[in-house]
């Protein structure tokens, strides 16, 4: 939405996380992490992608709250802004930005480490953990879900290297970048 009242965005971590872990829309902020406004148009034509994907991937990211749309006549431009009342945008927006600039290999390694926590089951793993060491059976018991599917979530998690699973306990991996900092932070206070 542009100029005027703004519905207020309530978009939940694993939702963000969803949009985030897609190489096109990475590449998408990337393009824009320069801070300037473009058009949807010239965005498409510097990543070399017709309008409508250009559109379809804008829209996703500015319902996260991790654009700023303003109209200037018939056009929209964007820029790369978090919204300020979505604190985990507000956290994750200049990690993701700054890795797209200074890693080799970033969306490769940004989609790593947001497919970690794509479902809203992850989260609500790692915030019942929270600095704990607990049994497996403990925070199956407290997050309620099931046997077969705490173990897929708890896989997904372990291999992104978010928890450690020792035998029959699992604790939370210490951070080993910032973006793995931010992300266990944003989910603990999910």
């Amino acid at each position: 939405m542009m100029g005027g009242e703004q519905p207020a965005l309530k978009p939940t971590l694993w939702r963000t996380c969803r949009v985030l872990a897609s190489e096109r829309r990475l590449l998408l902020l990337k393009t824009l992490a320069d801070g300037r406004h473009r058009t949807v148009h010239e965005l498409a034509e510097e990543l070399g992608w017709p309008d409508t994907t250009a559109t379809i991937n804008l829209r996703a990211c500015n319902a996260r709250g991790l654009l700023q749309a303003r109209r200037i006549g018939r056009f929209v431009e964007y820029r790369a802004k978090a919204d300020p009342t979505i604190p985990e945008t507000v956290a994750l927006l200049p990690i993701v930005k700054k890795v797209l600039i200074s890693r080799n290999d970033p969306i490769n390694f940004l989609i790593h480490h947001f497919t970690a926590f794509t479902h809203s089951r992850r989260i609500r793993i790692v915030r019942t953990l929270g600095d704990a060491e607990r049994t497996f059976d403990e925070i199956r018991g407290a997050t309620k879900i099931s046997r077969d599917a705490f173990r897929r979530h708890l896989e997904k998690l372990v291999s992104r290297g978010y928890l450690v699973a020792d035998g029959n306990t699992i604790r939370c991996a210490r951070p080993r970048n910032g973006i793995h900092r931010t992300l266990l932070k944003c989910a603990r206070q999910q």
